[in-house]
C-alpha cells in the first residue's frame, strides 16, 4: 500500500503514561509501520493519560511526541482534538509534535463522505454530572488557570481529578455513561453527515443509525490501548478497525 491509494489513520484512546512504557513503544512502532502508507493521521483525544501543561507534560513524553513529529516532518497531515484526559496541550506542544490542533467536532471530507470527528464524551448526555464537570474542565478560563499553577499543584490536582474521573464513572451503569443515540443523531443532522468517528467508550465497533428521513449513519468507535491497541484505516475501500497485536494483525469491526 501506497500514499497514493489515500489511507487515514484514526487513532484514540492511547493514555500514554511514563507508567505504562509498552504503550509508549508500541504507538511510535505502529506510526513508523503507517508513514509511509498514510496520507493523514488524526488523534481523537486522550493520547495521553493525563497532561499537566505543555512545560510539565511534553518532557514526559519526548519518545511519542517525537515519534509523531517524524510522521508530520514525512508530509502526513497530523491532527488532534482534547480529550476528557489531555484537554490542556498548547502551542509547545503542537510545535514538538508538528500536528493542528482542532476544536471538536470536526467535520471533514473522507474520501467522498462527509464525517464528523469528536472524542466522543459530549454524546454522554444522560451523565448530566459529567456534563456539567466537563463544561468547566474544558473552559477556556479553566484552561488557562491551570497551567499557570505551581507545578507541584497541577500533579496532585492530577491526580485528584483521575481518582474523581474513576469513581464517577465505576458507580454509574452503562446507559448512563454510555452515548446517547438521540445525542448521535442529534449531531449528525446538525452536521449533516452520514458518518461519525469517535473514541472515548474504549469499545471498538461499528453501529448504524437510522436518520430521519429514512436514510442510515455509520458510528465508528475506537478501542483503547491497554487491551490489543485498537485504531481504524478509512480509504477509498471504506473504514476498517484494526488492533495493533501484532504487526501484520487485523480485527474487522463488527457490527
Amino acid at each position: 500500500m501506497t500514499k497514493s491509494q489515500k489511507t487515514t489513520l484514526f487513532i484514540s484512546d492511547v493514555h500514554l503514561s511514563p507508567d505504562r512504557p509498552e504503550a509508549t513503544q508500541r504507538f511510535c512502532d505502529l506510526l513508523s509501520r503507517q508513514a509511509d502508507k498514510i496520507e493523514a493521521l488524526y488523534l481523537l483525544g486522550d493520547v495521553f493519560d493525563v497532561w499537566l501543561g505543555d512545560d510539565l507534560s511534553v518532557p514526559m513524553h519526548r519518545e511519542a511526541i517525537a515519534a509523531i513529529k517524524t510522521l508530520a516532518d514525512s508530509g502526513v497531515a497530523v491532527y488532534c482534538i482534547y480529550g476528557n484526559h489531555d484537554f490542556t496541550m498548547g502551542s509547545t506542544f503542537t510545535a514538538e509534535s508538528g500536528c493542528r490542533l482542532l476544536r471538536e467536532p470536526v467535520v471533514t471530507s473522507l474520501y467522498g463522505e462527509t464525517a464528523v470527528l469528536l472524542h466522543g464524551d459530549s454524546l454522554c448526555t444522560s451523565d448530566v454530572s459529567y456534563q456539567r464537570y466537563r463544561a468547566i474542565m474544558r473552559s477556556t478560563l479553566f484552561r488557562k488557570w491551570a497551567v499557570r499553577l505551581p507545578k507541584s499543584w497541577r500533579r496532585k490536582i492530577a491526580e485528584q481529578l483521575k481518582s474523581t474521573a474513576g469513581e464517577m464513572s465505576s458507580n454509574k451503569p452503562l446507559n448512563i455513561t454510555d452515548v446517547q443515540e438521540e445525542a448521535v443523531i442529534e449531531c449528525l443532522l446538525e452536521h449533516e453527515c452520514h458518518l461519525m468517528i469517535h473514541g472515548h467508550t474504549h469499545r471498538a465497533n461499528r453501529h448504524t443509525h437510522s436518520l430521519p428521513d429514512g436514510s442510515s449513519a455509520t458510528r465508528i468507535v475506537l478501542g483503547d490501548w491497554y487491551g490489543n491497541g485498537d485504531y481504524a484505516l478509512a480509504s477509498t475501500k471504506g473504514i476498517e478497525l484494526r488492533n495493533d497485536q501484532n504487526s501484520s494483525d487485523s480485527k474487522p469491526a463488527k457490527n
